[in-house]
């Protein structure tokens, strides 16, 4: 049979391998689910070339209903796994609502197959195993072949029938005896390796390592962006769990197969309260809740439909868990012991004590054991396992660092044979599962296994019933807008953009249009669109990072800055309808700031590129659009950074820092109508200027130890402190149309995944 050509594709450092279905880097193979290397192939195959959604969905899942949200999750996977750029978007470029464009040069390599004829097949012992050889033209001729014994490079003819070998005089017993001897080393050492070679065998079958649970594909079931909480309860189509919507604690659902997902608002149920287990049967929640004016907490019974909780036990448990057959609880009690009573609390008794702080015990299938999670002070989480009946622990992979998920300790699945967990390792949350059917060769199962290898981190493994689905909450970060709100203090998710990580907005003067930058490898690009993110289009295609877009009072162009190869930034302006952005300033030699517009659109200020000269001569200039006469704005050496305010009055700017590197110390306002300078706001680390609508505010954010939002007023000078900030690649702070302030922030978004896993 022909063997199969071999056909790579060369990118990069990479290697793909479309027969035997491998990503290679730098010679190691990588690890890509079937579905994402099918993405991939589809990609590279027609790289440079836009591949649009659907045609990816026909490609990989053809004859499939399978729903879109299946190819962002396989190109997250793919990015993680080719790195480079940000977050592997150097490889691959999303056309937004279009599909998706492999950007990277590729070159198509065929290899012609390896031909095995001829090879010398080996022995056990290192030499060759005995061959028959034969006369071809004897064989054509229907002679009977006269055969050969070759062994270690020598060969004795086998005899014919009725002859014997050797020498004519010699009798017929030694020749006989001579004959034996010949087949008998070779038979009894032929024994000996092949019992070698069998002990061998069931010594490595003992020893090895057992085939690890394989992540096949992923499935998305959630869409509500809402924050969840642990998987509860796995019916036959429906997954139970508990969310946060509004602050309040609902119960959700999600369809196995639709996908679709339903919340109910439980108000019977205490919003300090910790819902930890569901009854089997689904009609009753179990969790614990603190005792009113006391530390104390106790546990409690909840119907789902409604209704007086039962209280259970005594004071000081917490966390319980219902026994697979529904007639006992385990609980903690005081925090640090390991209790189990019967279903209504009756006759409690104490099974372990340990030094640390006790997470939810979890059932083993037949009731017979406990596991749970111990946070030992000074110690990373660790498992252990306790004994129904006799009360005896001990510690799971003890001297394998075992930092495994805060909130649950891990599951079986339904036949017994898999513990699974999650364990946060390499900056992620992973699933973990230990084999637990190894009976006499028990220590094969004490070495846990990998299930998946991110993109995303994995909490709350649950197996289905039936085993088929291993369902978890996978957790992403991504970078979007918030909006502070006075009312509650709190920031809250502000513009979505179409999905886009977009940064440093600005609007139009009619309050119908944005601009803002995006990252777009190499660097960033300006786009703009309607306020509900219609509309789209990207204005500027430059091998250069665009940022700071600025538009005209007239809503006609947008100003921004560029910073060019070779590390210089120059300022330019393109039309709000797209086309070729025209310099600033025609001087290619010059340098400028972040450029923003007067109030008639006639000039425009910016500062100079920070450090480019001794910052005592840095000053803010002042440009005529019309004429291309440069000025320098009075009183402002050693200042940059400068914004124009809407009316029109004032022109903000930042004092630069003393040292090199860091931000500025102080702000400062300058009056057109007494022409002066004055200080407005002395705060550390300085970063960012965005005047509000009416000209009467302006927001800044700081960065250092402390980063936070700030607004300070022009009137009474004051500066507000209005939360806290965690810092962000892209970090920008803005002013909305409403006068919010605005900011860029991490995002975790959870969402519940259905895992089809391989388990051998």
């Amino acid at each position: 049979m022909a063997l199969e050509e071999k056909h790579f594709y060369d990118f990069g450092p990479f290697r793909l391998d479309s027969v035997e279905r491998v990503l290679w880097r730098d010679g190691k193979p990588l690890h890509l689910t079937p579905k994402a290397f099918d993405v991939l192939l589809v990609l590279v195959q027609r790289h440079g070339k836009l591949v649009r959604k659907e045609e990816i969905l026909e490609a990989v899942w053809a004859n499939t209903f399978v729903e879109e949200g299946n190819l962002p999750v396989n190109i997250l996977i793919i990015r993680k796994a080719l790195g480079g750029g940000a977050n592997g978007e150097g490889y691959i470029q999303t056309v937004p609502r279009r599909g998706y464009r492999f950007i990277a040069p590729v070159k198509s390599v065929t290899a012609a197959p390896q031909d095995p004829a001829g090879q010398l097949r080996q022995g056990i012992d290192g030499g060759s195993q005995p061959i028959l050889q034969h006369d071809p033209d004897e064989r054509a001729q229907g002679v009977t072949p006269q055969g050969t014994v070759s062994r270690g490079g020598e060969s004795a003819r086998l005899p014919q029938e009725g002859e014997v070998l050797g020498h004519p005089d010699e009798s017929a017993q030694s020749r006989w005896a001579q004959t034996r001897f010949i087949f008998r080393r070779p038979a009894i050492a032929s024994m000996a390796a092949s019992a070698i070679v069998v002990l061998a065998l069931c010594a490595w079958r003992l020893t090895r390592p057992l085939p690890a649970p394989r992540h096949l594909d992923s499935h998305q079931l959630t869409d509500d962006g809402l924050l969840k909480g642990q998987l509860l309860w796995v019916s036959g189509s429906k997954i139970y769990f508990q969310e946060n919507l509004g602050g309040k604690s609902v119960l959700g659902s999600v369809g196995v197969s639709d996908g679709v997902s339903s919340t109910v608002p439980l108000p019977w149920v205490p919003t300090d309260a910790a819902v930890t287990d569901v009854s089997s049967d689904g009609s009753e929640f179990l969790g614990y809740e603190t005792i009113p004016g006391t530390s104390k907490t106790r546990v409690s019974i909840w119907p789902i439909t409604g209704g007086a909780p039962e209280r259970v036990g005594e004071f000081g448990w917490s966390n319980p868990s219902l026994s697979p057959d529904g007639t006992r609880i385990a609980y903690v009690d005081g925090g640090d012991a390991l209790g189990v009573a019967g279903r209504h609390g009756e006759a409690p008794r104490r099974l372990a004590a340990f030094e640390g702080h006790l997470g939810s015990p979890r059932w083993s299938p037949d009731g017979s054991l406990l596991r749970l999670r111990v946070r030992e002070p000074g110690v990373s989480c660790t498992l252990w396992e306790v004994t129904v009946d006799g009360g005896r622990r001990h510690q799971l992979f003890q001297g394998w660092s075992n930092s495994v998920d805060v909130e649950d300790p891990g599951k079986w699945t339904s036949d017994g044979r898999y513990f699974v967990f999650s364990r946060w390792h390499d900056g992620r949350r992973d699933v973990w599962a230990k084999r637990e059917d190894c009976g006499f060769f028990g220590w094969r199962c004490r070495k846990p296994m990998r299930v998946t290898e991110g993109p995303m981190s994995y909490s709350a493994p649950t197996p289905s019933p039936d085993g088929k689905k291993l369902f978890v909450i996978g957790e992403q970060h991504q970078i979007g807008l918030a909006r502070y709100d006075a009312t509650s203090g709190q920031f809250v998710p502000y513009l979505d953009l179409g999905g886009m990580a977009a940064t440093e907005l600005d609007f139009s003067r009619d309050e119908k249009w944005v601009a803002y930058s995006v990252p777009t490898p190499p660097g960033h690009a300006i786009w703009r669109s309607r306020i509900d993110g219609s509309e789209r289009q990207q204005l500027t295609f430059l091998d250069a990072d665009a940022r700071e877009p600025h538009w005209s009072p007239d809503g006609r162009q947008i100003a921004f800055l560029a910073n060019l190869p070779g590390d210089r930034f120059k300022a330019y302006v393109v039309s709000a309808e797209g086309g070729t952005p025209q310099p600033l300033i025609p001087d290619q030699n010059s340098e400028e700031g972040v450029p923003t517009w007067s109030r008639d659109g006639k000039k425009i200020i910016f500062g100079e590129r920070l450090y480019r000269h001794d910052s005592s001569k840095m000053t803010i200039h002042l440009l005529d659009i019309e004429t291309q006469q440069l000025s320098a704005l009075p009183g402002s050496a050693g200042l940059w950074s400068a914004r124009w305010s809407h009316d029109g009055r004032y022109i903000a700017a930042l004092v630069l820092p003393a040292n090199p590197g860091g931000d500025s110390p102080e702000l400062r306002l300058f009056d057109w109508s007494t022409r002066s300078w004055s200080m407005l706001a002395q705060v550390a680390h300085i970063h960012g200027l965005t005047w509000s609508r009416d000209s009467k505010y302006i927001v800044f954010h700081t960065t250092g130890s402390d980063p936070a939002l700030y607004r300070v007023g022009l009137a009474d000078r004051h500066v507000v402190r209005l939360g806290k900030i965690e810092l962000v690649p892209d970090q920008w702070s803005g002013v909305a149309p409403d006068g919010s302030p605005l900011i860029t922030r991490g995002f975790r978004i959870e969402e519940i995944y259905a895992l089809d896993v391989d388990w051998p």
